[in-house]
């Protein structure tokens, strides 16, 4: 336990039972900054710092959309190749993982757009846009053109 004590100078802190430990303010702030260690640290990019669409994409609500449409993709892709272009009276697993794939993107792409498209626009928009493509060009376009839909 982290405790000062009153004869320690003030840039002491001493550990209860054990040795001391001396933190002065310069290990506390940032030098160039002049702000606290817990407010540089609480964010890797100032809020100031333009955003990028490869900045942007990093974040997991930014590419989990697209990997749900390639994967979509790729479930249609096994499915046709392993079973051929068959209407079937009964949906099976795939047709419910492939709805859970595609129906699981639309929470993150909201999230995505609540979280980004107030502090970068342009570059959100441009996430947003391939978002959507993706979801139209990978998951939803080939079970239509299949005569899924």
């Amino acid at each position: 336990m982290l405790v000062r004590t009153p004869d320690a100078p003030s840039s002491s802190v001493v550990l209860t039972g054990h040795a001391i430990a001396v933190a002065t303010a310069a290990v506390w702030t940032a030098p160039s900054a002049g702000r606290s260690l817990g407010s540089a640290m609480s964010s890797r990019h100032p809020a100031t710092a333009p955003q990028t669409v490869g900045s942007l994409l990093r974040q997991p609500a930014a590419y989990l959309p697209v990997v749900m449409s390639v994967g979509a993709l790729a479930m249609i892709g096994w499915y046709v190749a392993a079973h051929g272009v068959v209407q079937q009276p009964d949906e099976g697993a795939q047709a419910h993982l492939w709805q859970l794939l595609v129906a699981g993107q639309v929470p993150l792409i909201a999230w995505f757009a609540v979280r980004w498209l107030p502090s970068s626009a342009r570059t959100a928009l441009m996430v947003l846009a391939l978002q959507a493509a993706a979801l139209i060009l990978l998951a939803i376009a080939p079970l239509w053109a299949l005569g899924g839909l």
